[in-house]
């Protein structure tokens, strides 16, 4: 009972040759040529992009694990999570504008944390003051 009521007719699958689709008009403006690859950004421009994310990060989190910097920190001035972000650590690292640390997370795990280098070569301490030479 009822079933009827719910029954929709359909067309079989095959409904046999289709009608070919329309050609282009031949007035059709051309095609938009497609814009030049943009240039990668300079190294130090990407570098300062990370280390400004860096210090976004240190202003939301306890500490900046390097695995979560690498892997799941969300930025649109970064590049994707991965190899190429652990470059860039790699470089701000090398470059001397951040450094690691150990430190441990909340249950109690040692991890290894980056924070950022002071302008003037002093390190940052996890509370935010500056820990002399």
């Amino acid at each position: 009972e009822g079933v009827s009521a719910f029954r929709a007719d359909r067309l079989p699958r095959d409904r046999g040759p289709r009608p070919a689709p329309r050609a282009a008009a031949a007035t059709a403006p051309p095609a938009a040529a497609p814009a030049p690859p943009a240039s990668p950004p300079s190294p130090s421009s990407a570098r300062e992009g990370a280390l400004t994310e860096l210090r976004r990060a240190e202003e939301r989190l306890p500490h900046v694990s390097r695995g979560y910097f690498v892997m799941r920190w969300k930025s649109h001035l970064l590049p994707p999570a991965g190899p190429e972000r652990e470059e860039l650590v790699q470089q701000m690292l090398a470059a001397g504008v951040a450094e690691e640390f150990e430190t441990s997370d909340g249950s109690g795990r040692v991890v290894i944390a980056l924070r950022c280098r002071e302008r003037d070569g002093n390190l940052r301490e996890s509370d935010g003051d500056v820990a002399l030479p």
